[in-house]
């Protein structure tokens, strides 16, 4: 592996960040240190937007502090937005995931190293993410990111979608775009922003919203307040299933008079893409 994990900790856990970093460079897997690998004068922020745009992945140093830093939530959040496997190596196994992070690390994988194999279980697993690092940077075009979020006072699609879903949920973004709709995905979310305020600000002001549901979904607290509020607002909702997905009677009880469409049904893209830009509603926000 040529391109270089990107290690993401605070200045006070610097140490250790050197200490994960010797261990998986001692086997093969060279890693990014900002404090250690910047040079004088470099940009810093162009500098670890383009490191983290190469790194196969992402581990975070998790420290009691870490979170409290909004240049380390800026890092986790690019990682998300590039679609980065990302993994947390926790210093203390009691660390609070508070705020954007807790949404951000939600499908992180975890590892604790206070335990005596935890180091082992990480570079094991960082050995089994490398295995498919070439098909990773291959990336087919309906993995791509969508243009930018909408930002303006125009009526909007809002997207509420779990974060494991990206790959399905990017390519329909993508097509709602092309089609001329203005469409706001929490990619659009500046992470020194005040997380759960920005999300209920922009449901407030969406004109429709469009809930991608599968069994990741039905597991997400955040995705679950997210189609809650929306209710609570009387908003224009549409239901995706991007999976065959059971919904808890509670959400059944809530949602189950809301239009639905079943994607995962579809043999053929273009018959999904018919249903759901002729749903009700929606016209308002092209």
């Amino acid at each position: 592996m040529r391109t270089k994990i990107y290690l993401a900790y605070s200045d006070r856990d610097k140490k250790e960040a050197a200490h994960i970093a010797g261990i998986l460079e001692k086997n093969g897997f060279p890693c990014f240190m900002a404090s250690r690998d910047l040079l004088p004068g470099q940009n810093y922020i162009e500098s670890i937007t383009t490191a983290i745009q190469n790194a196969p992945m992402m581990i975070v140093i998790a420290g009691d502090n870490t979170f409290d830093s909004h240049q380390i939530i800026r890092e986790i959040s690019y990682a998300s937005q590039m679609n980065k496997p990302i993994l947390t190596a926790m210093l203390n196994p009691q660390v609070d995931l508070r705020g954007p992070a807790s949404y951000y690390l939600a499908y992180s994988k975890n590892f604790d190293l206070t335990s005596s194999d935890g180091e082992h279980k990480m570079l094991a697993y960082v050995k089994e993410l490398s295995d498919g690092f070439s098909a990773q940077e291959n990336v087919s075009s309906d993995r791509s990111k969508p243009d930018k979020p909408y930002d303006g006072k125009e009526p909007y699609v809002f997207i509420s979608y779990a974060h494991k879903d990206m790959d399905k949920v990017f390519a329909v973004i993508k097509k709602l775009q092309e089609e001329g709709f203005r469409v706001w995905y929490d990619e659009g979310i500046d992470p020194a922003t005040e997380w759960d305020e920005n999300i209920a600000q922009h449901i407030v002001d969406c004109g429709y919203l469009i809930a991608f549901i599968s069994k990741n979904y039905i597991n997400s607290n955040n995705c679950k307040d997210e189609i809650n509020f929306a209710r609570d607002l009387d908003k224009d909702r549409l239901l995706v299933y991007i999976e065959d997905t059971a919904l808890p009677l509670g959400m059944s009880m809530r949602l189950r008079r809301l239009q639905a469409i079943h994607a995962y049904k579809y043999k053929e893209k273009n018959d999904f893409y018919a249903k759901l830009l002729s749903a009700a509603g929606i016209e308002k926000c092209k």
